[in-house]
């Protein structure tokens, strides 16, 4: 039997031992000749007993609790849609971005007599596609240039030209003017 187990049984067989019975946890004396229990019905691991030294939550303060995170969970999910459209926006961007890219290139690298005015279809990643598959439709124009004021103007609209591209999505139709120098001659 263990001083401990012989304390809580019979704590008046010494008189010194009744003295120093108790002792202090978390700023609560514990008195081991009434605390202690006469038997325990599960094996007593920890003495004292636990519901005695566990720091628990009140239910108030779960309540509490539990309705702070809701409130913050239910804020985050009100920035979703938010978020997924300035997401979507961003995407459309870089794609319409990506197309009037390549036309440029090509613009660039095609003699200005050959260039072609025809409708270019675009897949939604900005990739060349058929007229049914496709997301965006690039409509290129080449509106005559006018320089005000230059005397050589019938010289520089033979070494640059004034590219314009409509771009239609399925929403929305965007405006893009490019100047594009005769590299193919």
């Amino acid at each position: 039997m263990s001083p401990m187990e012989s304390l809580t049984r019979n704590p008046g067989a010494d008189p010194e031992a009744r003295k120093h019975a108790g002792f202090r946890r978390r700023g609560v004396l514990f008195d081991l000749r009434k605390d202690a229990p006469e038997r325990c019905a599960a094996p007593c691991g920890a003495w004292p007993p636990a519901h005695k030294l566990a720091g628990a939550f009140s239910l108030v303060e779960v309540t509490l609790a539990l309705g702070l995170v809701g409130f913050a969970v239910l804020a985050v999910i009100g920035l979703l849609p938010g978020g997924l459209s300035t997401l979507r926006q961003s995407m459309e961007q870089t794609v319409e971005a990506q197309i009037v890219q390549s036309i440029a290139a090509q613009s660039v690298i095609t003699p200005f007599k050959q260039m072609s005015t025809n409708d270019q279809y675009f897949d939604d990643e900005g990739l060349p596609s058929t007229a049914a598959e496709a997301r965006y439709t690039a409509k290129v124009t080449f509106p005559p240039s006018t320089y005000p004021g230059s005397s050589i103007s019938a010289d520089i609209e033979s070494s640059l030209a004034t590219v314009r591209i409509q771009l239609v999505s399925r929403q929305e139709s965007r405006f893009y003017t490019l100047k594009v120098a005769n590299s193919g001659k």
